[in-house]
């Protein structure tokens, strides 16, 4: 679903398909610029552990404050569900056990202790309490008092009251790959020029699967150098595995192309993708260049109307313009136009899009490029209300029908 999809040989390219017969049009970006391009991680990506201080004060007479400073990883299958043995060598390793499970922002926490002996067999087992907070039991608490970390909570351990408090905690699962990138010429296969990203992954959390368990985000920066306008591809090596991006065009002038930035505010996940458009905070966004300006504009026109003794009174009246562009392009373009339809944060042209028409993609002229038509709300909605009222000047002021029997609502 990228404006340039990646493919692991140069055999699987667009134009190399037996129905291509001279035509093929690929994504225009400007000269310079690596295409933006969100890849999907498979299998378990390598899972930092969060550093957690745990301060347990038995409130005694004279406080008795333990301390346990440990690691809790990430569960690889839920990659926002960290638990673990906060372990300090001390005690034989019996220390508390903090289970974390965050759930859009709502994180239940366990506290669980180690008791001896509990059934007479000697063996320790592990015995789970609520916190309270104001004397209240807690079992979910938000994700941001986790995070910030230092809220005081009070537990009973075998009889004892004591306070309980954790340092912050992150509980967003991120990574950052560096990745060399070739850029070469498609029509004489020269590097012509090389650049270091940095790969930055996105947990999928709930989403994981051996096809799906992270998004990453690559490109959106320019190479250094001078480039002549022409077609180009690029190629790197991620996990021993190489990879070669669809042939794209840098074009210096891009006034007859339509921009878009499109990105969606909770992650797109299907059978075998996930693409998160944030990072440890920060938005993040695919753009594509539409071979198209925007033309004929359909104009759309609403009201209300109420009819009062035969005479018709406006009580709202709404209009607004579509923006409508069309042009040829790739299937595999037409996959990032069906994700462009799937976003809910677009801008056309510098233009937030409201609404957007579903897309109409056929095949009626080609076999290898189908017809695309876009239809997108952005402009100025106007709406203006009823002047059925006191002023003396207003267009239906004059009707004889305008008495007390008239709605002054209007």
């Amino acid at each position: 679903m990228n404006p340039v999809p990646l493919w692991t040989s140069k055999n699987d390219w667009y134009c190399k398909k037996a129905t291509n017969h001279g035509n093929c049009v690929p994504p225009v970006f400007p000269t310079g610029m690596m295409p933006k391009m969100a890849l999907t991680v498979v299998g378990a990506p390598n899972s930092a552990s969060r550093s957690i201080t745990i301060t347990q004060d038995h409130g005694m007479p004279i406080s008795y404050i333990r301390t346990y400073t440990g690691n809790v990883s990430p569960n690889p299958k839920n990659q926002n569900n960290f638990n673990g043995v906060l372990n300090t060598g001390e005690h034989s390793g019996q220390e508390p056990i903090i289970l974390i499970t965050n759930n859009n922002g709502v994180c239940s926490v366990k506290f669980m202790y180690w008791v001896f002996d509990l059934h007479g067999d000697g063996y320790y087992r592990t015995r789970s309490v609520y916190l309270y907070d104001d004397n209240e039991a807690v079992e979910n608490i938000s994700k941001d008092i986790i995070e910030v970390g230092g809220h005081v909570f009070q537990v009973n351990i075998n009889g004892t009251n004591c306070t309980f408090k954790m340092s912050a905690v992150n509980l967003d699962y991120y990574a950052s790959r560096s990745i060399s990138v070739i850029l070469k010429r498609l029509s004489d296969e020269i590097t012509v020029a090389t650049r270091s990203f940095n790969g930055e992954i996105e947990g999928c959390g709930i989403a994981y699967n051996t096809l799906r368990s992270g998004s990453m985000f690559l490109g959106g920066k320019n190479f250094t150098g001078t480039f002549a306008d022409g077609v180009y591809y690029i190629q790197f090596t991620l996990d021993g595995t190489t990879y070669y991006s669809e042939p794209f065009m840098w074009l210096t002038n891009l006034n007859q192309y339509l921009h878009v930035v499109y990105r969606r505010s909770t992650p797109v996940v299907t059978t075998d993708n996930c693409i998160v458009f944030e990072y440890n905070g920060t938005a993040r966004s695919l753009e594509a260049w539409l071979p198209g300006l925007l033309v004929m504009p359909p104009f759309t026109f609403n009201d209300e109307v109420d009819e009062i003794d035969g005479r018709k009174f406006v009580r709202k009246q709404v209009s607004y313009k579509d923006e409508k562009c069309e042009f040829m392009c790739t299937a595999y373009f037409a996959e990032s136009i069906r994700l462009l339809w799937h976003c809910d944060i677009r801008t056309a042209g510098g233009m937030r899009v409201e609404y957007m028409v579903r897309p109409e993609i056929d095949w009626n002229t080609d076999n290898h490029l189908c017809g695309v038509k876009l239809e997108f709300q952005g402009d100025t909605v106007m709406q203006t209300n009823g002047t059925a009222s006191a002023y003396g000047d207003s267009s239906d002021s004059s009707h004889q029908s305008y008495d007390s029997s008239f709605d002054a609502s209007f």
